[in-house]
């Protein structure tokens, strides 16, 4: 299922990135950090690729501090 920029934001604001399907995962993932970014990491080693792939995940699972400063 597709999901719509409303629930992908909802997703990430809400840290639920954990409680997704892998086809949801993939979706927030390249929403938040671009397809062509998340495409790269498949043409990297095993062992990078998934460092990459759970730093992003790990990014969207934290509390990050916003700052209301431009």
């Amino acid at each position: 299922m597709k999901l719509t920029d409303k629930k992908i934001n909802h997703i990430i604001d809400n840290k639920l990135i954990d409680n997704c399907t892998e086809k949801e995962k993939e979706q927030v993932l390249n929403f938040a950090f671009g397809k062509d970014y998340m495409e790269t990491l498949d043409k990297l080693s095993r062992k990078k690729r998934d460092l990459h792939y759970r730093l992003c995940l790990e990014s969207l699972s934290v509390n990050l501090v916003k700052s209301d400063s431009p």
